[in-house]
């Protein structure tokens, strides 16, 4: 190799590096500023954020058993559903239905899921006495053949009988089939589309593991399984270096498992120094938001495999994380802990 040849791969390969360090500066100064983070609802659990087909950004949480819109543009609560639920709410979803922009509320001692118009806030299907036993902790939508569909997921506290299998709703609340072999303790559901094979999957958080399901098949598709760690609790699925790739996080292990989604195989583990890992999202792919039943944040570059920076103001465990495009503040992360703790708005200042 010459001397020109030698300095230009040189200079790439220095630009890459001034490139990914400027990255990582810049996370590590994300929150370390004086007016971070904005506290500004106390709340229950969970939430979820959406932009409204009126271009409005929202987010719906909960306080106590009472659902409350907030507007996001005009940092004002819109609406407030005084007793939406008999008990307080662990879950909340988002689906645009027919033009309109609908939620999902969950409450699980009530064994009901209730769907409503947020246009004006009409309570529109209540599907109730789900399962005759147990608790429902995670429920979703699920748009098939431009029709949509209820999923519901059951955590049986009768640890001496099978929990009921996962039970799949039309719109009319009527249920049309069972998920088989969906016979578990189930955390957390969600579903996945996959736009190369055309396919649906459904995926399940389980007490001994992660498994996705062929929704067409109506059948087992991989389980996502170490078999010396049990206790999964949460996952996330997106693509990255053309894999399609499952993050999974535990609430008993001090570690993160990134899996091949379609093989069905383990392509990383990345260890932490904490435990109870509870609520996990991504940020640009690259790193990853964790946050713990002690009520710390994780920020951890994927890549490198290793922790960033600590996030240290909640005071107790993280239910809920999410980042976002905020419609004032850009690029912010919100993150929620348990039980009327207020949730936390961190804003991204680059």
């Amino acid at each position: 190799m010459n001397d020109k040849s030698f300095n230009n791969k040189n200079n790439e390969l220095l630009t890459k590096e001034n490139i990914e360090d400027k990255k990582i500066k810049e996370i590590k100064f994300i929150y370390n500023i004086s007016d971070n983070p904005f506290n500004f609802y106390e709340a229950d659990n969970s939430f979820v954020i959406f932009k409204s087909i009126y271009n409005k950004y929202y987010i719906i949480f909960a306080s106590k058993n009472n659902i409350i819109s907030y507007n996001l543009n005009n940092q004002q609560i819109e609406n407030e559903i005084k007793n939406a639920h008999q008990y307080f709410i662990t879950s909340f979803r988002h689906c645009l239905y027919r033009n309109k922009d609908i939620i999902m509320s969950v409450s699980p001692f009530e064994k009901n899921i209730k769907i409503w118009d947020t246009s004006i806030w009409d309570n529109i299907i209540n599907i109730t006495n789900i399962y005759s036993e147990g608790l429902i902790l995670s429920a979703c939508f699920l748009k098939y053949n431009n029709q949509y569909f209820i999923l519901s997921s059951n955590i049986d506290l009768n640890f001496d009988k099978i929990p009921e299998p996962i039970k799949i709703f039309n719109f009319e609340g009527k249920k049309i089939k069972e998920l088989k072999n969906s016979n578990e303790y189930t955390f957390l559901i969600d579903t996945h589309y996959d736009d190369k094979n055309k396919k649906y999957y459904i995926i399940v958080s389980n007490i001994n593991s992660i498994k996705s399901y062929d929704y067409e098949k109506n059948e087992i598709y991989h389980k996502y399984k170490n078999n010396s760690i049990n206790e999964y609790f949460n996952f996330i699925i997106y693509n990255n270096e053309n894999i399609t790739k499952i993050i999974k996080s535990y609430y008993s292990c001090k570690c993160i498992e990134i899996w091949d989604f379609h093989k069905g195989i383990l392509l990383d583990n990345i260890y932490i120094n904490f435990k109870g890992i509870i609520g996990i999202c991504l940020y640009n792919k690259n790193y990853l938001f964790a946050g713990s039943y002690e009520g710390l944040i994780k920020i951890i570059d994927l890549k490198k495999k290793k922790i960033i920076n600590n996030l240290e103001e909640h005071q107790s465990r993280i239910c809920s994380i999410k980042t976002f495009i905020h419609p004032i503040y850009g690029d912010c992360l919100i993150s929620q802990g348990w039980l009327s703790e207020p949730i936390k708005l961190w804003i991204i200042k680059n």
